[in-house]
């Protein structure tokens, strides 16, 4: 990223979220969902829990780690308050695209972190499940929160974000796995569909 959320910007001024961005917050959330259910719809067991290769994750794997990380979230933003101030002139929409581009950019990998690690913990149809359960949380949380632009949390190698980019950050990569799974469906030894019997 050429901009870090601690650098300032010149005549930008901090500011409170506007219901656009949180409409655009809300719709993107609502759009990652339908693309990952669209892409896993129909699957069956064996493809679910097809690898490539023993380093790389099935899909399942990866949708369990997608509701890993969903549910990670309401805790981030409940320790905003007691976060670091955003500075007072910090380019906002500068930053929420740099955040979609970098979180979606699968050219660049990272390490899962423990506590989002996939273990099978649930069915592929349990982890889809709880992964709608917490995204609608996620929604709910992006609706009620107060001063998602005020303070800061660093995300890693993006820096410092605010609340309101840690959504940002949260549906990208949705869309992130969404590729990943895809890549898992293209493969030549992906198994094929049965055929159902009449």
């Amino acid at each position: 990223m050429t901009q870090t959320a601690t650098q300032p910007a010149p005549n930008v001024a901090a500011r409170n979220l506007t219901a656009a961005e949180r409409h655009h917050a809300a719709r993107y959330l609502r759009q990652s969902q339908q693309t990952l259910q669209t892409t896993v719809y129909g699957l069956t067991n064996d493809q679910w829990n097809f690898k490539p290769a023993s380093e790389t994750w099935s899909i399942a794997e990866n949708v369990e780690h997608l509701v890993l990380v969903e549910q990670m979230l309401e805790g981030v933003l409940s320790r905003l308050p007691d976060s670091a101030v955003a500075i007072a002139r910090r380019n906002d929409d500068e930053i929420d695209s740099q955040v979609l581009a970098f979180v979606r950019d699968r050219s660049q990998r990272y390490p899962a972190p423990p506590d989002s690690q996939p273990t099978g913990r649930w069915t592929p149809s349990g982890a889809l499940g709880r992964f709608l359960v917490a995204r609608e949380h996620t929604e709910e949380v992006l609706d009620r929160t107060p001063g998602l632009r005020e303070n800061v949390i660093p995300l890693g190698p993006l820096g410092a974000l605010d609340g309101y980019e840690w959504v940002l950050a949260v549906a990208a990569h949705t869309d992130r796995h969404v590729a990943q799974i895809q890549e898992v469906k293209s493969n030549p030894r992906f198994p094929a569909a049965k055929a159902e019997l009449n």
